[in-house]
């Protein structure tokens, strides 16, 4: 952003855990679809239905933040105006981290559900010990 003009503040220090916030509840969005799909389909499906149900209210947030954002920016006070303009493009990259890399990632995850295995550690079904759940 400095690049393009927009210098930080000690306002901007606080937007990363916002923007935080706002990727954590688009990701509980997104779950929460992916759970109420049917477990029967395959991920590829699921995946499809999930964005198909959620997409559409994670749009609509990303948009609203963004634009809200982006009035801000109109703003006389330097300091606030910079910040907007650091929110509104931080909302923009999450928005495509949503729809592009947490989809991705997120398929191995319906994978490792599919194959049973337990969250922090893959050891189940393989036969190998696992200090973790006390699978020696």
């Amino acid at each position: 952003m400095g690049y393009a003009g927009v210098f930080t503040s000690a306002l901007v220090s606080v937007l990363p855990f916002l923007l935080v916030g706002i990727g954590v509840d688009d990701t509980f969005v997104l779950i929460n679809a992916y759970d109420k799909t049917d477990h029967t389909l395959s991920i590829a499906e699921r995946m499809g239905e999930t964005y198909a149900s959620a997409g559409t209210s994670v749009t609509v947030t990303s948009l609203t933040n963004f634009f809200a954002f982006i009035i801000g920016s109109n703003t006389s006070l330097p300091a606030l105006r910079n910040f907007s303009i650091f929110a509104a493009i931080g909302i923009i990259f999450i928005y495509f981290f949503q729809l592009t890399l947490f989809g991705g990632v997120f398929t191995y995850d319906g994978r490792r559900q599919k194959r049973g295995l337990y969250e922090l550690c893959f050891c189940k079904g393989l036969g190998t010990g696992c200090f973790p759940c006390g699978n020696y």
